[in-house]
């Protein structure tokens, strides 16, 4: 075994059963399985997701629609970007809803809807703030009335996303409420006219977690919580602190080797040894994910205690300082990442985003799912 992602389903059922008490029986749940699922496996994670009641699955494409359609999954999966007019008649056929921001393409996909006697579930992204794609708010309403001529289109959500949700800063907090604010006012304006869609949403799990009461009441009856789901509140709450991450990541040593104070480890020579150093050898590198920035200063956990990494990390190698950790052998397995070396610590070391630490493991191990019994 080079490495082993192991997810604990039974942790991420008691994480689901703590949001869904917060936000109430109304309140739909979108839960984000793009980019494989934030590195947790796409296809297992959305049939768990499935099998607990979850009411849409939120995608990046249609190559991850359709890998999950040919996985039998049924749930509702809307495609959270804009797609390219060359997949529109795949995605028919996927029974998909479709994120639409460009009325060339919803123009095109009415009329190979049109073609095919189906009618499209669309959803609206709008931009309040966040710069990313989306249709600007000022040319909200004015799309609406374009898309109602468009009959085989039928427009079932409209969403935003936020820019600084995570952050707790005054002024990030006040540019975060005008957001809301923005988008209300672009609900009441489409509900005045007629043109509301049945689904409203724009928190993410950071949204969620510091305006709960905001991003759930009123028009919106959607959350999309990617991160909290997956174990990681971005803002700590009261009633967060019993979410856990739910996703570990282990590999062994290899090999081990002592060497004298004054040698160099690795390219670069970016680390001497000051003393008798005793050395472990990892078979996981940047090939494999575990990114270069960790290289001298990483760690990671062996018989239950720290191990910094040192020197470079290489393409399929890391070196681990075990000198002050007693009895280890050659097959010791090693956490990377999990539990006692959680995602977002590993993240603010090296300031990285969380689902960039996430992500970079992502289906490069064998995957192994815990408690799956419980869940049935």
């Amino acid at each position: 075994m080079i490495a082993k992602i192991r997810v604990d389903l039974s942790t991420f059922l008691n994480n689901i059963k703590i949001v869904r008490e917060r936000i109430g029986k109304e309140v739909k749940v979108l839960f984000p399985v793009k980019s494989n699922a934030y590195g947790h496996g796409i296809v297992e994670m959305s049939k768990a997701a499935e099998k607990v009641g979850i009411d849409y699955l939120g995608v990046a494409n249609a190559q991850e629609a359709e890998v999950l359609r040919k996985a039998g999954i049924n749930l509702p999966i809307l495609i959270l970007f804009p797609s390219s007019t060359q997949d529109i008649n795949r995605l028919i056929e996927l029974d998909v809803s479709l994120t639409v921001v460009d009325l060339r393409f919803a123009r095109s996909l009415n009329r190979r809807a049109r073609s095919h006697n189906r009618f499209i579930p669309i959803h609206v992204n709008v931009d309040t703030g966040i710069g990313r794609s989306g249709i600007f708010r000022e040319d909200a309403l004015s799309f609406f009335e374009e898309l109602r001529k468009l009959p085989h289109l039928k427009v079932e959500g409209i969403f935003s996303h936020f820019s600084v949700a995570s952050s707790e800063d005054s002024e990030d907090r006040k540019y975060t409420l005008a957001q809301i604010d923005e988008f209300n006012d672009i609900l009441d304006k489409l509900n005045e006219l007629g043109m509301l869609p049945p689904l409203c949403h724009i928190a993410n799990s950071a949204g969620l977690i510091q305006y709960l009461d905001l991003v759930t009441k009123g028009y919106f009856n959607m959350v999309r919580p990617g991160t909290l789901l997956y174990g990681y509140p971005e803002v700590k709450r009261e009633w967060t602190k019993d979410i856990r991450p739910i996703m570990s990541l282990f590999t062994t040593v290899v090999q081990i080797k002592r060497f004298p104070p004054n040698k160099f480890i690795s390219y670069g020579r970016t680390y001497k040894t000051k003393r008798p150093t005793k050395v472990a050898f990892l078979p996981i590198g940047y090939g494999s994910g575990f990114m270069r920035r960790l290289s001298n200063c990483g760690k990671v956990i062996v018989k239950n205690r720290k191990a910094p990494i040192i020197g470079h990390i290489c393409m399929e190698q890391t070196m681990i300082d075990i000198t002050d950790i007693p009895g280890v052998e050659v097959g010791d397995e090693v956490e990377v990442l999990g539990p006692r070396m959680p995602a977002d610590r590993i993240a603010r070391s090296i300031n990285a985003d969380l689902t960039e630490i996430l992500t970079s493991f992502s289906g490069r191990f064998e995957y192994e799912y815990l408690h799956w019994h419980d869940m049935i």
